[in-house]
C-alpha cells in the first residue's frame, strides 16, 4: 500500500472512529449516568447568575476567576464554557452535558493527533476507540463534571507542547493557553499542571534556552521525522517572542493571583474540607509515607484494571468493570517498554554523538533525541497526575487525566506491533504479504474496538440503572430529573401548591430548583425535610406537598406529632422500589403543648468537663446540635459547634484553679453579635463586660480585652447574642480561648 493511500485510509478510519465515539457519548446522554448531580447543575446555574449579574460574582468581582461550589471556590472555566450554549439553547440536562462532551472530543482528537503528528504511530486513529471503550472515561465524559473538561485540556496541552518540542517553537503559545485551561478547569488541575509544567521546564531547559535565543525546533535540526514539513521555524533573533510568551504567561496567571489576593485562606480551607491528612497531628515522615502510598496506588494496575469498591458507586461502571479494560493492560505495558527503550536509545545516541563530536567535530542530526524528548514528556505527564489526589485521597475524578498518557502509551504499543513488517522478527515472508497482514490486523482491531465501544453504550443504557441499588445519598443520588418533572407538573396544575422537597437524597439539592424551574416556581419550592416540622412547630397548610423518602414517612408516623400523613403518589427507583413519596401532613391537635415541653427540655444547659490551655475546666453550656466541647478548645477554627435554636447562647467556664484572665479570644460563624462576659474572682464580686461586634469579615476572629480584671478568676460566664436574629437562630462558635494579660 502506498504512503499516500495509507494516509487517506487512516484519515477515513479516524473520521469513522470519531463518529462512533460521538455516538457513544450523545446517544442516551440524559439516561446515563442515571443521576444528574448537583456538581453538574451548578455549572449552568453559575453561568446564568453571571450573565444576570453582568459578569460579576456575589462579591461584586468583575469576571471572577473562580466560582463557589457551595462551601469552596473550585469552579472556573467550566462555568464560562456553559454561557454561550445557555444563551442560545437554554438550560437543560442535555445541553449542560453536551458542552462537556464536545470539549472531551477535542481532547480525544488531541490524543490521536499526538500519536499521528508527534510519534508517527501506525494505527493512531485507534486511540479514539480505545478512549471510547475505556469505562472511566466513558462514564465521566458523559457528565458535566469539570474533571472531564480538565482531562481534555490536559490532552490538548500535551499535544501542543510536544509539537513545540518536536516541530516548531510557535506551538508553545497554544500549549500555554491549554495549560491554563486545564489549570482553571478543575481545582485538582492546579497541582497537576503546576507539577508537570515545572518538570518540563527543568528537563527541557537546554531546549527552552536555545529557543529563547532564536534557535530552531528539533525537526529543523534533523529531528526524528515527527513533522510533516521541513520548512524552517527559526524564531527571529529578537526579544519579541520571549516577551510575547512572558506577557501571555502573566495574562493567564493574573486571574489566579487576583483570586488568591481576594481569598487568601481558601486553599487551606479547601484541603481541610476534604479531610486532608496533611492537617493531622502526625510527623512529616508519616505524612510523606501516606502520600507515597496513595500516589503509588493511583498509578497501580490494581486500581485501574481491577473491579473494586474503592471509588463511590456513582463513579464506577458496574461491579464487573475496572476503570480501564483489562485487555488494554498488555498494550499499556508494551507501550511503556517501548517508551523506556526509546529513552535508553537516546542516552546511547547522546554518548555516541559526544564521542564522535570529540573526534570529528560537530555532528548534525539527532533523530532519537527528539523522539526521546516526546516520550519523556508523556511519562512525566503520567507521573504528574496523582500528585493532587495523593494530598487527600485517591478518587477517579481526581486522577481521570491518567487516561491521556495511558492511551498514548497504548498507542505506542499498537504502533510497535503494526511495525513488525519493518523488523526482522518475521522471516521468509514477502513484504507485500506482511503489509497485507498488518492492514488486516488493523482492520480487525478497529472492528473489535468499535464493538467494545458500542457494547459499552448498550451495557450502560440497558443495565446501568440497576448496577447499584443504593439510590440515595451514599450511592447514586438518583432522582433530580424525575423529581423536578413531577414538581413542575404539580406546580402548573395547582397555583397554590407549595412543595417541601427533602434534601436528604443527594448533595446540594438546593441547586436543582434554579436549574429546572422558572423564577416564579422556585419561590414555591423549599428544600426542607419533615424533620424540620418534627423538631419545631412550623406553618403547615393543606397546600404543602411533601416529597419525602420512605424513612422520613416512617419518622413522621412514629413521631406522634401529626394527625394525618396522607401519601398521594410514589416515584419509583429504577429497580421498582418506592423512592420518593408525595404526602400531605397535618399536625395533631395538642401540638403546641408537645413542642413547648420539648423546647423547655432542650434548652436546659448541659455540663461537661474539658481542657482549656492544658488545664481542666468544667463547662455548663447551651446544648449543642452539632460538634463537641473539644472543638471549642482545640486551637483549630475549622472545627466548630452549632447550638440548638436559641439566642443568646450561654457558657459558664469554671477553672480547676483560679487563674489570671486578661481577655477573650474567640472565633464565630458569620454574624453581628454582642458578647456579655462576667468574671468571678474567688471570694469577690463579679465584674461584667459587654461589647458589640458589627460588620466583621466572614467567620470572624475577635479579641475582647478585660480592663481592670480581677487578678485571679475562678469562673467566666459568656453570653453570645446574634444582633440580627430571633430566638430560632442556631449560633455557630468555632473557638473559645482566654488570655492572661490585657
Amino acid at each position: 500500500m502506498t504512503t499516500h493511500r495509507r494516509r487517506h485510509t487512516a484519515l477515513a478510519a479516524f473520521t469513522v472512529a470519531l463518529l462512533i465515539y460521538a455516538a457513544t457519548r450523545l446517544i442516551g446522554l440524559t439516561r446515563y449516568p442515571i443521576y444528574f448531580f448537583s456538581d453538574e447543575a451548578i455549572q449552568t446555574v453559575a453561568a446564568a447568575d453571571l450573565l444576570r449579574e453582568h459578569f460579576r460574582n456575589s462579591d461584586g468581582l468583575l469576571w471572577p476567576p473562580y466560582f463557589k461550589n457551595f462551601a469552596v471556590w473550585n469552579l472556573s472555566l467550566s462555568v464560562y464554557l456553559q454561557m454561550l450554549p445557555l444563551r442560545l439553547l437554554g438550560m437543560s440536562v442535555y445541553v449542560t452535558r453536551w458542552v462537556s462532551v464536545m470539549v472531551g472530543m477535542l481532547g480525544v482528537a488531541a490524543v490521536a493527533g499526538t500519536l499521528r503528528n508527534v510519534f508517527r504511530a501506525r494505527g493512531w486513529y485507534l486511540s479514539v476507540l480505545v478512549l471510547a471503550a475505556t469505562p472511566a472515561w466513558f462514564l465521566h465524559s458523559r457528565t458535566a463534571f469539570e474533571t472531564a473538561e480538565m482531562t481534555a485540556f490536559y490532552a490538548l496541552f500535551l499535544y501542543c507542547y510536544l509539537l513545540y518540542r518536536t516541530r516548531a517553537p510557535r506551538f508553545i503559545f497554544p500549549a500555554l493557553v491549554f495549560a491554563a485551561a486545564a489549570f482553571y478547569s478543575y481545582s485538582n488541575g492546579q497541582a497537576i499542571i503546576g507539577v508537570l509544567v515545572l518538570a518540563l521546564a527543568i528537563v527541557d531547559a537546554p531546549y527552552h534556552w536555545r529557543v529563547a535565543q532564536g534557535g530552531r525546533g528539533e525537526r529543523e535540526q534533523g529531528g526524528d521525522g515527527a513533522g510533516e514539513s521541513t520548512r524552517s521555524s527559526r524564531l527571529p533573533f529578537s526579544l519579541s517572542p520571549l516577551l510575547l510568551f512572558l506577557a501571555l504567561a502573566v495574562l493567564l496567571a493574573w486571574p489566579y493571583v487576583r483570586f488568591r489576593q481576594a481569598y487568601p485562606t481558601d486553599l487551606t480551607y479547601h484541603l481541610r474540607s476534604l479531610n486532608s491528612y496533611w492537617f493531622n497531628d502526625t510527623s512529616t515522615a508519616v505524612k510523606l509515607g501516606e502520600f507515597a502510598d496513595r500516589y503509588l496506588y493511583a498509578l497501580s494496575p490494581r486500581y485501574w484494571f481491577r473491579p473494586g469498591d474503592y471509588d463511590l458507586a456513582r463513579h464506577r461502571m458496574g461491579p464487573s468493570l475496572g476503570h480501564m479494560r483489562l485487555v488494554f493492560l498488555p498494550l499499556l505495558i508494551l507501550g511503556l517498554v517501548v517508551a523506556l527503550g526509546r529513552l535508553w536509545d537516546a542516552l546511547a545516541e547522546k554518548r555516541a554523538r559526544r564521542a564522535a563530536a570529540a573526534e570529528f567535530g560537530a555532528i548534525e542530526g539527532q533523530p532519537t533525541l527528539a523522539t526521546a524528548a516526546a516520550v519523556r514528556a508523556v511519562l512525566l505527564s503520567l507521573l504528574a497526575v496523582p500528585v493532587g489526589a495523593a494530598l487527600v485521597d485517591v478518587a477517579i475524578t481526581r486522577v481521570l487525566a491518567t487516561v491521556v498518557p495511558a492511551t498514548l502509551l497504548i498507542g505506542l504499543g499498537i504502533d510497535w506491533l503494526m511495525r513488525l513488517d519493518t523488523k526482522n522478527e518475521i522471516r521468509n515472508t514477502s513484504e507485500e504479504r506482511i503489509s497485507l497482514l498488518v492492514s488486516r490486523l488493523s482492520s480487525l482491531v478497529f472492528l473489535l474496538l468499535s464493538l467494545m465501544s458500542l457494547g459499552l453504550l448498550r451495557y450502560a443504557l440497558a443495565d446501568g440503572p440497576t448496577w447499584f441499588t443504593d439510590y440515595g445519598m451514599g450511592g447514586m443520588q438518583y432522582g433530580a430529573s424525575q423529581l423536578f418533572e413531577v414538581i413542575e407538573a404539580r406546580l402548573a396544575a395547582d397555583p397554590d401548591a407549595q412543595i417541601m422537597l427533602s434534601p436528604d437524597w443527594a448533595n446540594g439539592t438546593s441547586i436543582f430548583a434554579p436549574f429546572f424551574l422558572s423564577a416564579d416556581d422556585q419561590r414555591r419550592v423549599q428544600t426542607l425535610n419533615v424533620d424540620a416540622f418534627i423538631s419545631q412547630k412550623r406553618l403547615l397548610t393543606p397546600d404543602m406537598l411533601f416529597i419525602m423518602l420512605p424513612g422520613e414517612v416512617e419518622r413522621a408516623l412514629g413521631s406522634g406529632k401529626f394527625a394525618t400523613v396522607d401519601v398521594e403518589d410514589t416515584i419509583f427507583y429504577p429497580d421498582g422500589r418506592p423512592g420518593f413519596l408525595l404526602a400531605r401532613l397535618a399536625y395533631a391537635p395538642d401540638i403546641d403543648a408537645v413542642f413547648a415541653a420539648e423546647l423547655e427540655a432542650l434548652r436546659q444547659p448541659v455540663t461537661e468537663t474539658g481542657t482549656l490551655d492544658g488545664a481542666p475546666v468544667t463547662v455548663t453550656h447551651t446544648r449543642f446540635e452539632a460538634g463537641q466541647l473539644a472543638d471549642l478548645f482545640d486551637g483549630d477554627a475549622f472545627t466548630l459547634v452549632r447550638h440548638i435554636a436559641g439566642n443568646p447562647v450561654r457558657y459558664e467556664i469554671v477553672f480547676d484553679a483560679p487563674r489570671p484572665v486578661g481577655g477573650l479570644a474567640a472565633d464565630f460563624g458569620t454574624m453581628d453579635f454582642a458578647l456579655t462576659v462576667t468574671l468571678t474572682p474567688p471570694g469577690g464580686a463579679p465584674v461584667d463586660y459587654e461589647q458589640e461586634f458589627r460588620g466583621l469579615d466572614p467567620d470572624p476572629h475577635i479579641t475582647m480585652p478585660f480592663p481592670d480584671a480581677p487578678p485571679l478568676v475562678s469562673s467566666l460566664t459568656l453570653a453570645i447574642r446574634d444582633l440580627n436574629a430571633g430566638e430560632d437562630v442556631k449560633i455557630h462558635v468555632r473557638e473559645l480561648g482566654v488570655t492572661s494579660d490585657e
